[in-house]
């Protein structure tokens, strides 16, 4: 619809700002929600469900490992849908999320280096695809080739994940990008084989268009 959505990790608001408007206002309320921070938020328009990484930053020992888990909720009206912890609690670190055509939502782990799956109907998360590369997973989406892309924030890094046949995960396969990247953070699909990126370190917003193993990075904004 064009609305746009932000999460917030300072005190886990969700905000909306409606199509045309001027400014963005709370939409899902944390004393309502239960959230006390939060990092990625996906919108899946085919399911009407807005999916939110619920995290346990500066959380009492008591509360960490329940607050560690992806949120759903209703689209339009954003009542609560569903709650799915992460598998290890709070020593896991739910960052961002896509979905594809059926349904499928993949979440990066970014303290597990790893990709976790929720099938349509689960009622949890389950480990997808766990490699020693993907230590600091953060930003993934859904190439038009239907693999998974992710970068990392710690190190920097991108790569491609097919979905084999049988919903399970191919070869890890790294790619190079045409210029250093400096804490890769958000990814979101723009159609095809192009991506919006943000470098939270560069401070930059960039296209990136992947051909073969290569990723070629056009900056938009840079700056802080």
């Amino acid at each position: 619809s064009g609305d746009l959505i932000i999460g917030s990790s300072g005190h886990g608001a969700i905000y909306r700002a409606k199509a045309g408007a001027s400014k963005a206002t709370v939409w899902i309320d944390p004393r309502a929600s239960g959230i006390a921070a939060l990092l990625g938020v996906y919108a899946d328009d085919p399911t009407r469900t807005l999916y939110a990484c619920s995290v346990a930053f500066g959380a009492p020992p008591d509360k960490a490992d329940s607050l560690s888990a992806l949120r759903t909720f209703d689209l339009r009206t954003g009542a609560p849908k569903g709650s799915y912890p992460m598998p290890g609690g709070a020593k896991a670190l739910c960052n961002d999320i896509a979905t594809t055509r059926d349904g499928t939502a993949y979440v990066t782990d970014t303290l597990g280096g790893q990709v976790l799956r929720l099938k349509p109907g689960a009622q949890a998360l389950e480990v997808w695809v766990k490699d020693s590369r993907l230590a600091g997973v953060d930003g993934v989406a859904i190439g038009g080739d239907g693999a998974i892309y992710v970068n990392t924030v710690t190190t920097g890094r991108m790569f491609r994940i097919p979905v084999a046949a049988d919903g399970s995960a191919g070869p890890v396969t790294e790619l190079r990008p045409s210029a250093p990247l400096a804490g890769p953070d958000g990814l979101r699909s723009l159609g095809g084989m192009r991506f919006l990126q943000a470098e939270n370190r560069a401070g930059a917003v960039e296209v990136v268009t992947v051909s073969g193993d290569r990723a070629t990075i056009t900056p938009i904004k840079t700056g802080r």
